[in-house]
Formats: structure tokens, sequence, C-alpha cells
């Protein structure tokens, strides 16, 4: 089953925010005004739709920027911002909270030029509109339909290495941490990926590119394989029209024409 064309997934990975505050045994809010170094984008990942490739790119890549400060993402953001402003659609676990706002936070940041923000389709969601699942993490839906799954790392001491190594300019110990980064973000989106793909023929169609924009006549939406074969008739407010299966993908359709109209007074 070919996937839609221009779709592209990515993932990122950012660093923490450092704050200061006083005992670790007070309650204490913390605000903007207690952040010691800011958050910043390490690195991201991507895989367009058509290709087997995996992409991106790290602030290791720039080496005067990381030289002259460490949590320099520029050339991250900017290389990322290349990819998503000639997608249709974009991919990603979480995509929608996380991802996508974090990028755009640094995109205003930097005083990019505006994006025409692309479709937006979260597995994390589409996971959720599908069905009861009892997580609806990017690891265990992987594990529990056996299919690609993430990498595993040191867990929360990555990240506070990363930080930590960061505000001391200590580069001989955070150039490995970034590396060790960058190794566990690429799995990440052929997991995303091969979850979208599995689970699209079952998703409603907010979460699918509709492929028949692109073509004068119709076929599946999703994989846009003319295989179709008449399911059923399909009853709706507005009348009855003719189900579709793809026999590709094995997703439901219908051609939108009404068979029989129902008529309102």
């Amino acid at each position: 089953m070919k996937l839609p064309k221009n779709i592209f997934f990515f993932d990122v990975e950012l660093a923490k925010n450092l704050y200061a505050k006083f005992g670790s045994k007070r309650p204490e809010f913390l605000g903007h005004k207690d952040i010691i170094s800011h958050w910043w984008m390490i690195c991201w990942a991507g895989q367009w739709s058509d290709s087997k490739k995996v992409i991106g790119a790290s602030v290791l890549d720039n080496k005067t920027r990381y030289n002259k400060e460490p949590t320099d993402d520029y050339h991250v953001i900017k290389t990322l911002y290349d990819q998503i402003k000639v997608a249709d659609a974009i991919v990603g676990h979480n995509m929608a909270k996380f991802d996508w706002k974090k990028f755009m936070a640094q995109v205003t940041y930097y005083k990019m030029k505006p994006l025409q923000q692309p479709l937006i389709l979260d597995t994390m969601n589409m996971a959720k509109a599908i069905g009861a699942y009892e997580s609806n993490s990017l690891g265990f839906l992987c594990e529990r339909h056996g299919l690609p799954n993430k990498v595993s790392n040191r867990g929360n001491d990555l990240w506070n290495d990363i930080a930590v190594y960061a505000l001391r300019r200590d580069y001989k110990k955070l150039t490995p941490c970034i590396k060790e980064m960058v190794h566990y973000c690429g799995p990440d989106v052929t997991a995303v990926k091969a979850l979208y793909e599995f689970l699209a023929p079952y998703a409603p169609s907010r979460f699918i590119l509709n492929q028949n924009l692109h073509r004068l006549d119709n076929g599946c939406p999703f994989c846009a394989s003319d295989n179709l074969t008449i399911s059923k008739h399909r009853i709706t407010a507005a009348g009855k029209t003719v189900q579709y299966q793809c026999q590709d993908c094995g997703r439901y359709c219908s051609n939108n024409k009404n068979v029989k109209k129902v008529g309102f007074k």
C-alpha cells in the first residue's frame, strides 16, 4: 500500500528549562522570571511519505553557531521550516499540542516569515478517536500492534545531562549526549509513520489527506487506489449513498453522490 504523497512525518527533541529555586522540599511556584536557561530544540528527524530515508538536523550540524553558543537552535529550526513549508500535511505523535507549537514558538523567536499551516495529522488523537486503548503512547501502540517501535535511552538522566553540560559549556560531555539524542530521535519517526499507515484505514476522515483532491476521478481517499468494490448502501440524514471499500488498504468511502435524496419540508 502506498501512502499519500507530500506528507511529512517528523519528531523533535527539546532540552529542558533550567529554573532557580530554594530548597527542594519547599513548595514553590516557578514563573518565567525564575528561568535560568530556556528550552531549545536539540534535533529533529523526519521522513517523507514517499521515501524510506530518514533525514534530520541537530545543533551539532552548524559548528560555528554550536561552538559560540551550544543552545543556539536556529539551524535546527530553519532546516525543519524548509521541510514543513512544502508539505501538504504533517504527522507526529502528540503533534498538535507539542511538536508543532514548540516549533512555531521558535519560528516567531527567530522572526521567520509566517508559514501557511499544513494539515496536522496527530497519531495520538487518531488513536483516541478509533478506540479505547490502555495507553495512547507511541511506544505502547506500536508494541500492541507489532509495529516498528521507538528505541530506549537513559531517560530523564539524558535530558538532565544535556541541560547541565550546555549551561557549563562542557562540550566534551555535551556533544556525546546530543549524538545520543539524535540516535534516539530517528526511530521515533519510522514508528510514527508505521502507526499512521496502520491506523489510517480505521480513522475518521479528518485524519487523512484526501487524495481525490489531486485527481479528476475518485479513488480511495487515503491511498488513491482504484481497486474499490461496492460494499453496501449507506443511509445518512441527507439520503442514501453507495459505500465502497478499498481492497488495498481496507478503508471505506463513498462517492458523495446521493442515490436517493431525502426531501425536507
